[in-house]
């Protein structure tokens, strides 16, 4: 069985392998090459295999996603997450349950059907598909606390799920699996609080023996869930919250965790193409209302919530575009309810094939966020602006001031530097995470999106002094030079390509940590050796 898993292994990977090369050339996104890659793996392995393989990779996957998780990030916005999540359940339930019963599913297949409309990729949409810095932004934050509050939903899905038997299920089996389920979280809550700590402390800080130990929680879990008659699943997501190795700052530990994630992706991924399987029209037929509901109406039904609750245009339809994919949870309960001979084969080649297709349209949508909102954009009559409202402090009669795009440990200290000397400043910020310590600086602030007009209009351009990004975005960047102001705009960048191309573009100075200290260094040294003052240069 192992030399057969072994060979199964290699095939997959081959075929990868030059799927990957030829994505990278053409700069297209690795899902769909996984995806494709799987269905021609497909032809040389055998489906029990398949079925193993998949549910190891994604075992693996979602152990690295709560690894992940820092619950300091999405504190600002987990309540509103909770309620977006509230009112999406409740509308997408009703009405993907009334789908599947007019398809003809029964009730216990309705209800499966409807579990594949309601919830979401965490992988795809949030930790594969968005860039680092685009987490740190509200529809970032927005987004993660979502997944998870709906990773909490799955796991609770899974166990009541998990209960159902051929015959039927009893409340004492779903009460047993609830209770068994909660009991491993909260023994997760406890190893996280009281004692991972002390694994760091008895490896000596040592990256190599803190990541051993966490994948040693994850066993550990992976035969508790196991022996308690519990889908692995549920002991993979509760080891991945006992290690939170990201909240320690244990740089190496977490690239081996995001190692594994990515590795293990690339099996599962791979694995569902090799599961896609066309038996019938009525399959297809099944597959393209998945699709539909879930591509499309999912993610508007998201847009319009969010921005009911007041949130911008832009924020509100990049949020909804990562709710345009199925669920990595809804596949295994797919997989677990077909094998035990509940699922009706229709719709598990039905959610098969419906997975395949919005996780490659939404891997490529996520890559041209952007372009998808400026076609949208024109549908909102008025973008919402009662968050940044709520959230913004601005003096009434302000003018002549300096605005600081961006709060990190650099705007940091150019807004403490404003205050000292008394020059009047706003800082403008989009991280919900920066908002508490901003308040409390005592700074003018705008909370609201630099790509929207009204965060700029709120800030006061037209009446400033000097606009300063301390923001690494080209778009933003972009978007700074191409304001009518009659002020300087210093724009930031690391690159020196993209340095020059902003002088071009008419930058009165563009920051550039790396050039600017080896200005400094450069003007120290000639200074120490010429015995001259020598300025700094443009950039």
């Amino acid at each position: 069985m192992a030399v057969e898993a072994i060979s199964d292994l290699a095939v997959v990977f081959m075929i990868i392998g030059g799927f990957i090369l030829i994505a990278n050339h053409f700069s297209l996104p690795t899902i769909p090459s996984y995806i494709l890659a799987g269905v021609i793996a497909g032809f040389f392995i055998d489906q029990e295999n398949i079925f193993e393989m998949a549910r190891w990779g994604l075992t693996f996957m979602i152990f690295a996603f709560g690894a992940s998780i820092n619950f300091r990030d999405i504190k600002e916005v987990l309540w509103e997450s909770e309620v977006l999540l509230g009112l999406q359940v409740f509308v997408l339930g009703v009405l993907g349950f009334m789908v599947g019963i007019i398809l003809g599913l029964g009730y216990t297949n309705s209800l499966y059907f409807t579990v594949a409309v309601i919830l979401s990729s965490t992988i795809i949409g949030f930790k594969l598909a968005s860039p680092k810095g685009k987490t740190r932004l509200v529809h970032g934050r927005l987004s993660e606390a979502i997944q998870f509050t709906d990773d909490l939903l799955a796991v609770f899905l899974i166990l009541i799920l998990g209960a159902i038997t051929v015959e039927g299920f009893t409340a004492f089996s779903v009460f047993r699996n609830l209770f068994f389920g909660l009991a491993l979280l909260f023994i997760s809550f406890l190893i996280y609080k009281f004692g991972f700590k002390y694994i760091i402390r008895f490896a000596d800080d040592s990256g190599e023996l803190i990541l051993m130990g966490s994948i040693s929680l994850l066993f550990l879990f992976l035969g508790l869930s196991h022996y308690l008659g519990l889908s692995i699943l549920i002991g993979a997501f509760a080891a991945g919250l006992a290690v939170r190795i990201d909240s320690h700052g244990l740089t190496e530990v977490t690239t081996g965790i995001e190692s594994i994630k990515y590795f293990f992706s690339a099996i599962f991924f791979a694995m569902l193409g090799g599961l896609l399987n066309i038996t019938s029209t009525y399959t297809v037929v099944i597959a393209a209302i998945l699709i539909l509901l879930v591509a499309l109406v999912k993610p508007m039904i998201t847009t319009l919530i969010l921005s009911w609750e007041g949130y911008d245009a832009r924020t509100s339809t990049l949020t909804g575009l990562r709710f345009s994919q199925m669920s990595e949870f809804t596949l295994i309960i797919a997989m677990e309810g077909f094998l035990i001979g509940i699922l009706v084969p229709e719709l598990f080649d039905a959610i098969i094939m419906a997975s395949v297709v919005t996780m490659v349209y939404s891997s490529m949508v996520l890559t041209k966020e952007e372009e998808v909102f400026d076609v949208f954009k024109d549908f909102f009559k008025r973008s919402s602006i009662k968050k940044i409202e709520d959230n913004s402090s601005v003096g009434s009669d302000i003018e002549n001031h300096v605005i600081i795009l961006g709060y990190g440990r650099q705007g940091t200290i150019l807004a403490k530097r404003c205050r000292s000397r008394g020059i009047d400043h706003i800082v403008i910020e989009n991280d919900p995470v920066k908002l508490d310590s901003l308040e409390k600086s005592g700074s003018d602030h705008v909370f609201g999106d630099a790509m929207n007009e009204y965060t700029w209009e709120k800030a006061e351009v037209k009446r400033a002094k000097l606009v300063l990004s301390t923001v690494d975005n080209h778009l933003v960047s972009k978007r700074l030079l191409e304001m009518e102001l009659n002020c300087p705009v210093v724009p930031k960048a690391v690159s020196p390509e993209r340095t020059l191309e902003y002088v071009e573009m008419g930058a009165a100075y563009v920051n550039n940590p790396n050039m600017l200290a080896f200005r400094h260094m450069k003007e120290k040294v000639l200074s120490e050796l010429t015995g001259k003052e020598h300025g700094p240069d443009k950039v």
